[in-house]
């Protein structure tokens, strides 16, 4: 979760409640949490925007457009502009599978699985098991 810089910083996710938001469309994995979270906090968020792209979100975010839910990986480790993350509880995760034959050395699997074994260890979250 994000919000602009310039606002005073939520103790709680309901402290969001009355506040504009920068949703994604109810059909991603963004669009649900947020749904979810508000239904777990007993509001409605004020959907002032939807858009679907998370540098477009951050960058609203960042011109004090709203709160949005991003996932962790968009905000690499430097965001593209300024939002503040504040220190509410983890909203949702996602889990990522990656499925291939094994029926020989396939250096484009193994390039992509390698990929999301780094992101993960990266991003500090659950690395990636193969079995």
């Amino acid at each position: 979760m994000v919000t602009p810089v310039g606002w005073p910083r939520p103790a709680s996710i309901r402290d969001l409640a009355g506040r504009p938001w920068v949703a994604s469309p109810d059909d991603t994995a963004c669009g649900r949490a947020l749904l979810r979270i508000c239904a777990d906090n007993g509001f409605t968020a004020r959907r002032d925007h939807t858009c679907r792209e998370f540098p477009t979100v951050l960058a609203m975010v960042a011109a004090g457009a709203g709160a949005a839910v991003v996932p962790t990986l968009a905000l690499g480790s430097t965001p593209p502009a300024p939002v503040a993350v504040p220190a509410v509880p983890v909203v949702g995760h996602r889990r990522i599978t990656a499925l291939f034959r094994r029926s020989g050395p396939d250096p484009v699997a193994s390039a992509v699985v390698q990929a999301l074994r780094e992101s993960a260890d990266q991003a500090g979250l659950i690395p990636v098991r193969v079995p």
